[in-house]
């Protein structure tokens, strides 16, 4: 059954930076506050509260110790909603569902792979400048770190007048941390383990088609559950979907735009920060905000005149406006759009759980969490909320 054809009629909305999927909706029924409150009535005191408070804070632990494990999950699920209808279409030329799904994740793989040989050079090169940049950055802006030193200074002669006798501090001593190296050997090795489970499960997931749904459809009691989980699932697939396929093509539009305007302005290395702005630009309000960040630095390490160095910045940000402001809405539409303060405060508790996997991911969860409340008359008015 299609997402069309939902308990409540209508079309869900995925977010892209606040903006929604679908067309205009009939009016529907507002949901009722009452069932929510009648399915979760009960005696309520100190304890119960103490409780629930106790299991939430049990369930966040549990999902931040076992990050390892539950990120490519949830990775997997997200990129297998994002490539079923591909392998949908490579079975309608032809060839088996397990054959469809190795050669599409095979495909992928090795446009991976070449683009990160392509810019792992750059990236290296870049890193090993890093210093250096950072010193050239401090030498452009010496007058405004200047008035921030005498500033410093200024507030630490007030602590010692207000403060006296009190020269003599505790030594704190400081644990050694390991190095860079062993930091960045880390990261590698655990992302590799991570995108190796996921390539896997992701493969399965697709090979598999819909044998979770068929077996949760087999043991559910009820025909109205049966038709209820049907509906949720197939809503969740196509608009995720949907989703994250049509921002993938909107952030690779971006960054060849990116690209071509830091050839433009005689940007060392223009693909790789085009590629960044593309790769930034899955996280809503933030992933903008670091990319201008960091073209600010390039910027003013790579040309002497500020103004040409401050027009990287400048161009790159409103370049970023224009596809948040005019492309997405015009390409996936105005109606029933995710609360952006609740998309930036969910952006950034991911974020803080999960790093910048946490921060990819948080979009299309509070996307699907909102489908399934739309789908539940019970869960409804916590969906009506998650909206604008």
């Amino acid at each position: 059954m299609s997402s069309e054809g939902s308990a409540h009629g209508r079309r869900e909305a995925l977010p892209s930076q606040g903006v929604p999927l679908g067309g205009a909706v009939p009016a529907e029924p507002s949901p009722d506050l009452g069932k929510l409150l009648a399915f979760m009535r009960g005696p309520i005191d100190v304890r119960s509260l103490a409780i629930s408070g106790l299991l939430a804070l049990a369930v966040l632990y549990s999902v931040y110790v076992a990050r390892e494990v539950l990120m490519p999950i949830t990775l997997a699920f997200l990129l297998s909603f994002m490539l079923a209808p591909a392998v949908a279409a490579l079975r309608r030329l032809g060839l088996p569902q397990g054959l469809a799904a190795g050669v599409l994740l095979l495909t992928l793989l090795l446009a991976c792979g070449y683009g990160v040989v392509r810019l792992s050079a750059p990236t290296m090169e870049w890193l090993g400048r890093a210093p250096e940049s950072l010193s050239e950055v401090e030498r452009r802006l010496r007058t405004v770190t200047q008035r921030m030193e005498r500033l410093a200074e200024a507030t630490e002669t007030v602590e010692e007048l207000t403060h006296p006798g009190n020269d003599a501090q505790p030594r704190v001593q400081v644990s050694p941390q390991p190095g860079l190296g062993a930091r960045i050997y880390s990261g590698t090795r655990a992302a590799m383990v991570g995108g190796t489970i996921t390539l896997v499960l992701v493969y399965f997931l697709l090979a598999s088609g819909d044998l979770f749904l068929r077996k949760l459809v087999r043991v559910l009691p009820r025909l109205g559950d049966k038709r209820r989980a049907v509906e949720i699932a197939r809503a969740t697939q196509s608009h995720v979907s949907y989703y994250l396929f049509t921002i993938s093509l909107i952030n690779l539009g971006l960054a060849v735009v990116q690209t071509l305007a830091m050839w433009a302005l005689v940007v060392p290395n223009p693909l790789l920060w085009g590629v960044m702005a593309g790769f930034l630009n899955y996280i809503p309000y933030v992933g903008p905000i670091l990319g201008t960040t960091v073209v600010s630095f390039v910027g003013l390490f790579s040309f002497d005149a500020l103004s040409k160095a401050l027009l990287v910045p400048a161009a790159y940000l409103g370049i970023s406006i224009v596809e948040g402001n005019f492309v997405t809405p015009v390409l996936l539409g105005r109606t029933l759009t995710l609360n952006p303060v609740v998309i930036f405060i969910w952006v950034l508790f991911w974020s803080w759980l999960w790093g910048i996997v946490g921060a990819l991911v948080a979009v299309p969860l509070l996307a699907t969490v909102k489908i399934v409340c739309d789908h539940s008359e019970v869960l409804s008015p916590i969906g009506e909320f998650l909206g604008q």
